[in-house]
């Protein structure tokens, strides 16, 4: 029987290895930016790109797209869709309402931020949904989706380092965390990773295109619904062991 590969012998270290290799990457691009005059320029826009051409490339070579993408919905009682999906469909609404509207903008910026955002939902998916919580399900769904979501909310401590201020910087790691704890549940729950993406991406676009950042007390507002699906997600991962989501 053949030993298994290293990322799923060790996943702790894998994912945890991972995640500052991306923290130092946008940090390296971040000065690099800055030191060139370019500080209009996001590092994610130079980092990601690259990420996306490097899982492209790879699935070329292997000849197959990375599964958890691929992976079709299977049947889950009614009442858990439902749960799945209200209070993500709930955070867009509020967050569309809390930005001030939407200024006219040209259609090449308009065209801009719609790339962006899917490109940032498709890469952060595909690393903390896709591939985080796929190596580290066997150690049970509680603490697969904890560790994932944990590495992702600490990938956004980035933004401190970059000048943002404190209480910003906390906001919106919280958020994360809990944002990604719903986007697992998403992907667990409908074994689809591309709802997971569009849900991250639509997210994203709508604070993009706003005319103003959301409030704190719309934050707080939208971190109590997580809160509230993170409370649902620990009764479905109750007595759970490290099952495929998709039953496999």
């Amino acid at each position: 029987m053949p030993s298994l590969p290293f990322t799923s012998r060790h996943p702790y270290l894998t994912t945890i290895t991972t995640t500052v290799a991306l923290v130092m990457s946008l940090g390296i691009a971040g000065t690099a930016l800055y030191l060139s005059g370019h500080t209009t320029v996001s590092p994610v826009a130079v980092v990601f790109p690259l990420i996306l051409l490097g899982v492209v490339v790879r699935a070329l070579i292997h000849r197959r797209l990375p599964r958890p993408l691929w992976s079709g919905a299977h049947a889950v009682p009614r009442s858990d869709y439902l749960l799945a999906v209200t209070v993500p469909v709930g955070i867009l609404a509020l967050t569309a309402f809390s930005v001030g509207g939407y200024p006219t903008l040209p259609a090449s910026d308009i065209l801009w931020f719609l790339v962006f955002a899917l490109l940032i939902g498709l890469v952060e998916e595909l690393i903390y949904r896709g591939w985080f919580l796929s190596l580290l399900l066997p150690r049970g769904r509680m603490v697969a989706v904890l560790v994932s979501s944990a590495l992702f909310a600490a990938s956004h401590a980035v933004n401190a380092l970059a000048g943002q201020d404190v209480a910003t910087s906390i906001r919106q790691i919280i958020f994360a965390f809990l944002f990604g704890i719903v986007a697992a549940l998403l992907y667990l729950l409908l074994g689809n990773l591309w709802v997971a993406i569009g849900f991250h991406a639509l997210n994203d676009l709508i604070q993009f295109l706003g005319a103003r950042s959301t409030s704190p007390t719309i934050d707080i507002a939208t971190t109590g619904m997580l809160v509230g699906q993170s409370e649902y997600f620990s009764l479905f991962c109750g007595g759970q062991t490290g099952r495929h989501p998709l039953g496999k």
